[in-house]
This record gives C-alpha cells, structure tokens and sequence, in this order.
C-alpha cells in the first residue's frame, strides 16, 4: 500500500509544480503591470502601442522579442539613434529609467514580453543581474 500512496503523492506533487511556476510567472507580470504603468506608460501608453513616429509600439514589437538581453539592457540604461520595430523606424531618446531592482525589470519585461499579442518568455531577475554585470564591467 506504501508504493501506491508514495506514487499517488508523486503524481499530485508533478502536477502541482508547473502550476506553481505558472502561478509565480502570474504574479511577476501582474507586478509588472503595476510597474510598467508608473515607469514606461507615459510614452509607449498604457495599451502598448507607443505613439505614432515618437515612441515605438511594444505591442506586438518584433524588436521586443528578438534579442531578451537587448530588451533588458535598454530597460536598464535607455537607448538613443535609430531602431527599426515592426518595419518602422524610430529615431529617438529613451532616457535611462529610474534605477529599478533587477526584480522590478524582470517583472516590467515579463508583463510586456506577454501583454499585447506579445508571445515572449519571461525575464528572470538572474537575467537581468547577469546584463547589469555585463554593463559594468563593459564601463570604463
């Protein structure tokens, strides 16, 4: 009786994981989304879709999603000149953010990786730690 109740638990317990990771993804876009209000809706607005020739879509963005550690470098420190999201090309300022914690980035990037139509993977803090070191040790 012992095997089958010990199964029995270990086939509850592999069910209950990914819905444990798929409940911590939740609560990191729903953060996220809090966050993203404060810090990135004044420009590329609340819906994602950025304002027309000033401030690019995230929405649906093939620049968002094709380079995570590119998103997160420019979610750390801005980014300035030309760049070119769904065929259109922006020419512009993103000033650096207020300093976020590598938390707060991974959950702005989570929620927007994943808002929109966007169909991305979450952004870990750890990623986001690793591109920050990356950036400091690349300054002079």
């Amino acid at each position: 009786m012992l095997p089958r109740t010990l199964a029995a638990a270990l086939c509850t317990l592999s069910l209950l994981l990914p819905a444990a990771r798929l409940a911590a993804a939740e609560t990191s876009a729903t953060r996220g989304a809090a966050l993203f209000l404060v810090n990135c809706a004044a420009c590329h607005q609340a819906t994602g879709e950025g304002i027309k020739g000033i401030f690019p879509p995230l929405a649906q963005s093939d620049y968002l999603l094709a380079d995570k550690a590119r998103s997160i470098r420019i979610a750390i420190q801005g980014t300035s000149g030309p760049l070119v999201v769904n065929g259109v090309e922006f020419q512009g300022v993103m000033p650096a953010p207020a300093p976020l914690e590598d938390q707060q980035v991974a959950d702005i990037l989570t929620y927007v990786r994943s808002a929109w139509g966007n169909r991305g993977d979450a952004v870990t803090a750890a990623e986001v730690a690793q591109v920050r070191a990356a950036l400091a040790s690349a300054d002079p």
